[in-house]
């Protein structure tokens, strides 16, 4: 039987008094505070179509098409808000809410604009937070942010 362990990328950055649980991992380029408490809670989301950022991002490539370096691109503009999406995602996770998605990502095939306008809907009648409202509606550009937990913006691979 295989021991649970951590892993933590090389980039990334752990402050003392951050409890990391068994079975997680720390992305590249992230920074976990002092007290931050990151475990098996977030394992149990499986990758797919249960997320908010499918939607808010389907047009991921578009986005880093003609850029210079698309992974610094990615984690300056999608990489921050697809985390906050995530993690909000966790909070509210229901049957009903990934029925929701699910309708809303069929409804994306035939018109983004409305499934964006109806995601908006659904995440202000969830208390998502202002500038979760503002990104989904993806009305403005998007401008380069710090990754979650970190205070500077990602400007080179090291």
């Amino acid at each position: 039987m295989k021991k649970a362990s951590k892993h933590i990328h090389p980039t990334a950055i752990v402050d003392d008094g951050a409890q990391i649980g068994l079975s997680t991992k720390i992305w590249h380029w992230t920074h976990i505070c002092s007290g931050a408490k990151i475990g098996k809670r977030l394992l149990k989301v499986k990758p797919g179509i249960t997320d908010f950022s499918s939607i808010v991002f389907s047009d991921e490539s578009e986005i880093l098409k003609d850029v210079y370096d698309p992974d610094i691109t990615y984690n300056q503009l999608i990489r921050p808000w697809k985390s906050k999406l995530g993690l909000f995602y966790i909070q509210k996770q229901s049957l009903q809410v990934d029925v929701i998605i699910i309708s809303l990502t069929f409804i994306s095939i035939f018109s983004r604009r409305i499934s964006l306008q109806l995601l908006h809907k659904t995440l202000k009648k969830l208390n998502a937070p202002r500038d979760l409202l503002k990104l989904v509606l993806r009305q403005e550009e998007l401008k380069p942010m710090p990754p979650p937990g970190a205070n500077e913006i990602v400007r080179t691979r090291t």
